[in-house]
C-alpha cells in the first residue's frame, strides 16, 4: 500500500461504511483536526492505545456502521480507517498504523484490529473474536425461526460458540506467556462474557483460569488501563477478585491501580451484605484514600466511590441493626425494644458544643409527645463520669446507652462526628438523618401521623423531566437502572419524548428510515414522599412499540415484547408494532426508598424504520376521588385505567359502583366492562333498549376478540395474558346479558378464558375452566389440548393422558384434522 497524499485540517475526505446492513454507504465531510491520544480528551484515553496513535478526526460520519470501514481523501487514497464514532465526528486512526499491520506475517486473513476502543492488537485473538461475533450473528439469525422456549434453548445448547471462543483465548495465553497474546486473550474473554449472558453464559470456568494464572504471574498477564476498564460490569468472580487485588497491590501505574479498585469494588457490591460491609467496605475505603485523584468515566475515584461507600453504610431507608447496651444505672436494653415507636436516636457528647445547645429542644420535645408513641434515645460519648453528672443535673432527662469515645456501638453505627441524628419510623427503619430544631420536630410529627390520609398527589408528573439516550444495546451497562448510574452524558428533555409529532415536547435526533436505533432508554431518579403512600401507586405510560418500565431495577411492567426478551441483543428486543396509546398499572409502594430512587424504562421499535416513537410516564398516588369534579372525559378514563390496570386500587368497587349509575350509557357500560372483569359487583340490569343492548354486544365483541387473539399466541408477557383473562372474563360473565339474537354475535368467551388461565400459569383455575367449556360448548380439540398441558403442569398424569386421549381421537375427525388453530395446538401440546 504505497503512502498517500498528506491529510490536513479542511481537506474533504469519504466515510465508507455498512450502517444496519445498508452496503457500502458513503458519507463525504472535512476534516476537523489531526490529533496523537495524547491529545484526546481524558476519559478516552484510557479507552485507547499507545500516546502515539495518530488520529483524523472529521465530520463524515456513517451512523451504526462506520467503525472498521475506510476514510478516502479527495484522490480516492486509503487515509485511515474509521474506528471512534460519535453522534457528529468521528475519528479515523491513521494510515501508518495500518501499513505496520499489514506488513506483519498475519497467516490466513482476517479482520485486522485496529488501535482503538476495546482494541485487541493479537492476530490469533482478533481472530478468535471475529469468529465469534459471525457465530453469534448466525445464532440470532437462526433463532428468529424457532417458535417455543425450548426449541431457543436446544438451539443455544448445540450452537453456543462463548465455550468455545474463551477456551481458546484460554489456550492462547498458556502458549503466549510474557505477549500481548496473553493481555488480548483475557480482555477478548471479558467483551465475550459480557455479551454471552443467559442461556449463553457457559465456560465461565475458563475465564477464572485465565484470571488464576494472571494473578499468580502478573508479567504473563500485564495489567492495562484498557483491560482493567473492560472487566467493569462483568460477574463476579473469587479468581477475578484475586487478579484485581493483585493489580491493585502490584501495577506499576497508579491509574491503573485507582481503576482496578473501582471496577473491583463495583463487582463485589451487591454479591453479599456482609462481605460488603467488612471487605468491600475497607477495600472501597482504601483505594479511596490512595488513588482519589485518579479518574475514571470522567469522574475521580474518590467522587465515584462516596455514594457506594454510603450505601455501604447506614443510609435513609435501611433497617437500623439493633443497639444492646448499658445505660448509666448499669440497666441493659435494646433500641427493639422501641418497635411500634418514632425513635430519635441521638449520638450526643457533652464535649461537643452542638450536642449541649440541642439539650433543651430535646427536653422540650420529650415532655411534650410523652403521650405519644414516641422516644428520644441517646447514645453517649463521654466517660461515664461526666454522662452521669449531666444526667444526675437534669440536663438529659431521655434514657441513654453509655458508649463511651470511640465506642462499640459508635463504631457499630459508623458515626464520625458528634451530634448524629437518626429519626426511625414504628417498623425501625431510618427514615431521616443529620436534622434538627424544627426539621426535626416536622420529620417526628409525620411519622406519628399515620392516621392523617395518605399523600395525595404526583410522584412524578406527566411532562417531567427525563433523561434518555439511543444507543445500541449490547454498549448498555449493566447498572443503568441503578439510581447511582452516571447518566450525565445522557441528552435531557421534558415528555412527551419521541418522533415528530403534535404531542411531542422533546423530539429524538431526526435519523433516516431504516437507521432508527430499535431501543431507546429513559431514566429519572426521585425522592418519595415523607410518609402517607398508600400501597399501591397508579402508574400511566404512554409509548409505542414495546416497553420494559423497572423500578429501582426491579421489573414492574412489560408490554408488546416477550417475556424473554433480552436488552443485550437488539435482535431480541424487538418489539410488536402498536400505535402510541396510554396504558395503566399498578406498583407497589414498598418497592420506593424515602430518597435515591431510579425509574428506568426500555423503549423499543418494532423497526428501524418506525417513525412513531413515544414515551411518557407519570406516577400518582392512585386515581383521582370521584367526589372530585371530573369531566365526562376523566370519569371514562377513570374505567379505563381500573380496567386495564388489574388488582390493587382499594376503592375501586365503590368507584364503579357510583359510575355504574351515571346517566350516560356509555359510561355506565365501560364502567360495567371494568368491575366484571376485576369480578366486582356489576349491573345486569339497565339496557333495555335495543340500542343499549347493541352498545354492549360492540363492546363484548371487541373484547372477545382481543381476548381470543391474545390467548392463541405463545410468548407474550404475564402482563398481556393477564389482560386477556379479564377481557374474557367480562365477556364470559356479561353474555348472559344481552338478548338471545345478539347472544350469539358474541364470540364464546368461555375458551379464550381458559387459554388464557394456562398461558398465566393458573393451572388449576385454567382446568376448572376449560372442563366448564368442555361440557357447556361440546368437545373442541384446542380446550382439550390446554386441559391436558394444565393437568401436566399440576402434575396430574392420570388427567392430562385422558385429556391427550381425547385430544388424539378428536383430530382424526375431518372436520378438525386441517383446523389451523387445533393444528397450533396440537404442535405446542408435542413441544
Amino acid at each position: 500500500m504505497s503512502a498517500p497524499q498528506a491529510t490536513e485540517p479542511f481537506d474533504e475526505v469519504f466515510a465508507i461504511g455498512h450502517p444496519n446492513g445498508l452496503r457500502f454507504t458513503t458519507t463525504s465531510g472535512y476534516v476537523n483536526a489531526m490529533l496523537t491520544t495524547s491529545d484526546m480528551p481524558e476519559q478516552l484515553r484510557g479507552m485507547l492505545s499507545g500516546t502515539g496513535t495518530n488520529w483524523i478526526q472529521t465530520d463524515a460520519v456513517v451512523s451504526g456502521g462506520n467503525s472498521g470501514g475506510p476514510l478516502l481523501n479527495i484522490n480516492g487514497e486509503l487515509v485511515g480507517i474509521n474506528t471512534l464514532l460519535f453522534d457528529r465526528f468521528a475519528f479515523a486512526v491513521g494510515t501508518e498504523h495500518i501499513t505496520a499491520l499489514l506488513a506483519a506475517d498475519v497467516g490466513t486473513a482476517t479482520a485486522l484490529p485496529v488501535p482503538g476502543a476495546d482494541v485487541i492488537v493479537s492476530v490469533p485473538v482478533a481472530r478468535i473474536k471475529a469468529d465469534f461475533d459471525r457465530e453469534l450473528l448466525q445464532l440470532v439469525e437462526d433463532s428468529r425461526s424457532v417458535d417455543s422456549k425450548e426449541g431457543f434453548e436446544r438451539l443455544v445448547r448445540q450452537n453456543n460458540p462463548a465455550p468455545i471462543a474463551l477456551k481458546q483465548c484460554l489456550e492462547i495465553a498458556r502458549k503466549h506467556p510474557h505477549e500481548p497474546e496473553a493481555t488480548d486473550a483475557l480482555q477478548a474473554s471479558a467483551s465475550i462474557l459480557s455479551v454471552a449472558n443467559g442461556p449463553l453464559a457457559v465456560g465461565r470456568h475458563y475465564v477464572d483460569e485465565l484470571f488464576s494464572l494472571a494473578a499468580d504471574e502478573p508479567d504473563v498477564v500485564p495489567a492495562t488501563e484498557r483491560l482493567v476498564r473492560s472487566l467493569f460490569g462483568l460477574e463476579y468472580s473469587r479468581e477475578m477478585e484475586r487478579y484485581l487485588r493483585a493489580v491493585i497491590a502490584s501495577a506499576p501505574d497508579p491509574q491503573v491501580q485507582g481503576i482496578a479498585g473501582v471496577v473491583l469494588a463495583a463487582d463485589m457490591y451487591g454479591q453479599d451484605e456482609d462481605r460488603f460491609g467488612k471487605e468491600t467496605r475497607e477495600l472501597a475505603e482504601d483505594v479511596s484514600d490512595r488513588f482519589g485523584d485518579v479518574t475514571f468515566g470522567g469522574t475521580t475515584v474518590q467522587e465515584y466511590l462516596e455514594p457506594l461507600l454510603k450505601q455501604g453504610g447506614l443510609s435513609v431507608g435501611s433497617e437500623a441493626p439493633d443497639i444492646v447496651g448499658k445505660e448509666i444505672s448499669d440497666e441493659e436494653f435494646r433500641l427493639s425494644d422501641y418497635r411500634g415507636k418514632v425513635v430519635v436516636l441521638d449520638f450526643w457528647a457533652d464535649w461537643c458544643p452542638h450536642c449541649r445547645a440541642m439539650y433543651g429542644h430535646e427536653r422540650e420535645l420529650v415532655e411534650r409527645l410523652k403521650d405519644e408513641p414516641f422516644a428520644l434515645l441517646g447514645v453517649n460519648g463521654d466517660d461515664p463520669n461526666r454522662a452521669q453528672r449531666v444526667i444526675a443535673e437534669g440536663k438529659v432527662t431521655w434514657r441513654s446507652w453509655i458508649d463511651g469515645s470511640d465506642g462499640p456501638i459508635a463504631e457499630q453505627w459508623q458515626i464520625s462526628s458528634w451530634p448524629t441524628v437518626y429519626v426511625l419510623d414504628k417498623e425501625g427503619r431510618i427514615r431521616f438523618e443529620g436534622i434538627r430544631g424544627d426539621d426535626l420536630d416536622a420529620a417526628v410529627e409525620s411519622l406519628l401521623d399515620d392516621s392523617g390520609g395518605l399523600f395525595s398527589g404526583d410522584v412524578i408528573a406527566a411532562g417531567s423531566e427525563w433523561k434518555y439516550s439511543s444507543v445500541e444495546a449490547s454498549a448498555v451497562r449493566a447498572d443503568w437502572t441503578s439510581s447511582e448510574f452516571d447518566d450525565s452524558g445522557w441528552d435531557t428533555g421534558s415528555g412527551p419524548i419521541g418522533d415528530s409529532h403534535e404531542e411531542v415536547q422533546t423530539e429524538l435526533p431526526s435519523v433516516p428510515a431504516g437507521l432508527r436505533p430499535i431501543t431507546t432508554l429513559f431514566r429519572r431518579t426521585f425522592d418519595a414522599p415523607a410518609s402517607g403512600l398508600p400501597g399501591k401507586l397508579l402508574v400511566r405510560a404512554k409509548f409505542s412499540d414495546g416497553i420494559v418500565v423497572r423500578l429501582n431495577s426491579e421489573e414492574v411492567f412489560r408490554s408488546h415484547l416477550a417475556a424473554d426478551a433480552d436488552l443485550a441483543d437488539s435482535a431480541f428486543a424487538r418489539a410488536t408494532e402498536r400505535e402510541a396509546e396510554g396504558i395503566a398499572f399498578f406498583v407497589d409502594s414498598s418497592l420506593l426508598k424515602p430518597s435515591g430512587n431510579c425509574i428506568a424504562v426500555e423503549l423499543h421499535r418494532c423497526s428501524g424504520y418506525s417513525a412513531n416513537a413515544i414515551f411518557d410516564l407519570s406516577m400518582t398516588s392512585g386515581l383521582p376521588q370521584f367526589g372530585e369534579e371530573l369531566t365526562m372525559a376523566g370519569k371514562r378514563e377513570l374505567c379505563r385505567t381500573l380496567a386495564q390496570a388489574g388488582d390493587g386500587y382499594p376503592d375501586a368497587e365503590s368507584l364503579l359502583e357510583q359510575l355504574q349509575d351515571d346517566s350516560s350509557v356509555p359510561l355506565r357500560i365501560e364502567a360495567t366492562l371494568a368491575a366484571a372483569m376485576h369480578e366486582l359487583p356489576y349491573r345486569e340490569t339497565g339496557y333495555d333498549s335495543a340500542e343499549d343492548q347493541q352498545r354492549l354486544a360492540i363492546q363484548l365483541i371487541s373484547l372477545g376478540q382481543d381476548a381470543q387473539d391474545v390467548a392463541s399466541r405463545p410468548g407474550l408477557s404475564p402482563d398481556q395474558y393477564g389482560r386477556a383473562v379479564r377481557s374474557a372474563r367480562a365477556v364470559h360473565a356479561l353474555r348472559p346479558v344481552l338478548e338471545s339474537e345478539l347472544r350469539s354475535a358474541v364470540p364464546d368467551a368461555s375458551h379464550a378464558l381458559g387459554v388464557a388461565l394456562y398461558r398465566s400459569g393458573r393451572y388449576k383455575d385454567a382446568v376448572q375452566q376449560l372442563d366448564e367449556s368442555l361440557g357447556t360448548a361440546g368437545q373442541n380439540p384446542v380446550d382439550l389440548a390446554f386441559l391436558c398441558m394444565a393437568h401436566r403442569a399440576l402434575a396430574h398424569a392420570d388427567e392430562s393422558n385422558e385429556a391427550r386421549e381425547r385430544f388424539d381421537k378428536l383430530m382424526q375427525e375431518p372436520e378438525w384434522r386441517y383446523d389451523r388453530d387445533a393444528a397450533a395446538a396440537q404442535k405446542e401440546l408435542h413441544q
